[in-house]
């Protein structure tokens, strides 16, 4: 894959191929963005997130299905508001003048192909970071033409297992696809810091740690170790799984993260050689949450298109 395409569709590791201008593909959308919310978001990791919010937008549908998706609405669902490249650069424009001290863009993945075009047309005008907050689930070529666009990669490593992720998200290639996408983001964007103390281009990898799989997270980490040195990233070791959508019915995936799984997890964090953050346990409900709605119901940009 050398040129990004809607026709057919090459935009993320499923491949689908198909022609979005007339069909859904994979990741339930056709040509176009599609945003579900955007506001100024509180609870990003401290070195991404200032008092005044990160400017966080959500794209509608994804290229995963996972098990125990919050945002299954969003991502699996109807949720969302067409927009041009043109209204976009506008959205980004809008949280800026709010105070947002970055724009991120929550799973962007299969809608590049446009998001491009709206990073193009505000690349002049934003003196703020982009970050691209993504699965993980990653084509090379797609990140390699993100290229000067990105400021900040957010990825998720969230399965190393084939068969775990195959379980989880129909994906049994995700971690073959995301170690690589993430070697590409390391080279694009080394670790800076900014004078306002919060990072200005980097890399921060996410991983959410699942109910019974303490020996896939040890995996991650030795993986991320053995292959990056540590000042290559910042790791976000997440505690945040909250049992919804079909998880409820496939054990052990419908229960919580047990307190025995997140202290084994934390330990071999910090005997590790990398520097990052421990998600507490005040961080897991589905109160965190945007309230995502359709546009049948109006904007749902209210707090951003109404100023």
């Amino acid at each position: 894959m050398n040129v990004l395409s809607h026709n057919p569709c090459n935009l993320c590791p499923r491949n689908c191929g198909v022609n979005r201008e007339d069909r859904e593909g994979y990741c339930h959308t056709k040509r176009g963005i599609f945003v579900s919310y955007a506001g100024l978001h509180h609870y990003e990791e401290p070195m991404i997130c200032a008092p005044s919010g990160s400017g966080t937008i959500f794209f509608s549908g994804c290229s995963l299905r996972c098990l125990a998706c919050q945002n299954h609405s969003v991502s699996q669902g109807a949720a969302g508001e067409e927009l041009s490249p043109a209204a976009l650069c506008d959205l980004f424009l809008r949280l800026q003048e709010m105070g947002a001290c970055n724009i991120n863009l929550v799973t962007p993945t299969h809608q590049t192909y446009w998001i491009l075009n709206a990073l193009k047309l505000s690349r002049d005008k934003l003196h703020i970071p982009i970050i691209w907050n993504t699965s993980g689930y990653e084509h090379a070529d797609t990140i390699r033409a993100l290229r000067g666009y990105v400021d900040i990669y957010l990825t998720d490593i969230k399965f190393f297992s084939p068969a775990l992720s195959f379980l989880y998200a129909s994906a049994s290639d995700y971690f073959e696809k995301a170690s690589k996408a993430l070697e590409i983001m390391v080279s694009q964007c080394p670790v800076v810091w900014g004078d306002n103390g919060l990072i200005k281009t980097g890399v921060i990898v996410r991983h959410l740690m699942l109910p019974g799989q303490n020996e896939d997270t040890l995996q991650i980490l030795t993986h991320l170790e053995s292959h990056f040195s540590p000042g290559d990233f910042y790791i976000s070791l997440m505690r945040q799984y909250t049992p919804c959508h079909k998880a409820l019915s496939h054990p052990p995936f419908h229960r919580s993260l047990t307190e025995l799984e997140y202290k084994k997890a934390v330990k071999w964090l910090e005997n590790s050689s990398f520097n990052g953050y421990v998600q507490e346990k005040n961080a897991v409900g589905m109160e965190y949450v945007p309230a995502f709605t359709s546009s049948e119901n109006g904007s749902i940009l209210p707090q951003v298109l109404d100023r």
